[in-house]
């Protein structure tokens, strides 16, 4: 995925050379910040540094059609905290957020399961959503990566 957004950015890059809306000197400078910012991610601490933990939480829709699971999406949520009464209100938020994008979206579908998980910025993970890799179902689902907890 990120692979074809970085050659859908070098393919407008060369578009506004050949234009002219882009400079040589321009091209040379976003083409060395590219390279510096593949560098720097490329290094286990310098890309880890880049994501502290904070409180966050990953919500989960499933959708099915009869009984087959086909589409599945995902949400990350802010918060400010993990208590318990703060995830009820998270869980509640998730629900909703999965019956209006069903309503908008896929309205023949039956919302099957949405669920929560909640990160503490202690826990050493964040959420992100990313694609769903199951075969036969579409979507997005939560994925956990390493974040480094706040000192």
């Amino acid at each position: 995925m990120a692979q074809q957004k970085m050659e859908n950015t070098f393919d407008q890059l060369a578009k506004g050379l050949s234009s002219g809306e882009v400079s040589r000197g321009k091209a040379l400078r976003l083409m060395g910040a590219a390279l510096v910012g593949g560098v720097l991610a490329s290094i286990p601490r310098v890309a880890a540094a880049q994501q502290v933990c904070t409180h966050s939480a990953c919500c989960q829709c499933q959708f099915y059609s009869g009984q087959t699971l086909v589409r599945t999406k995902c949400f990350v949520l802010d918060t400010t905290s993990c208590s318990e009464a703060r995830r009820a209100r998270l869980a509640q938020r998730c629900n909703t957020r999965c019956e209006k994008f069903k309503a908008a979206r896929y309205p023949e579908l039956v919302l099957g399961v949405s669920f929560l998980e909640c990160f503490e910025p202690t826990s050493g993970e964040r959420p992100v959503c990313d694609q769903n890799e199951e075969p036969g179902v579409r979507g997005t689902r939560c994925e956990n990566r390493r974040c480094t907890p706040p000192t």
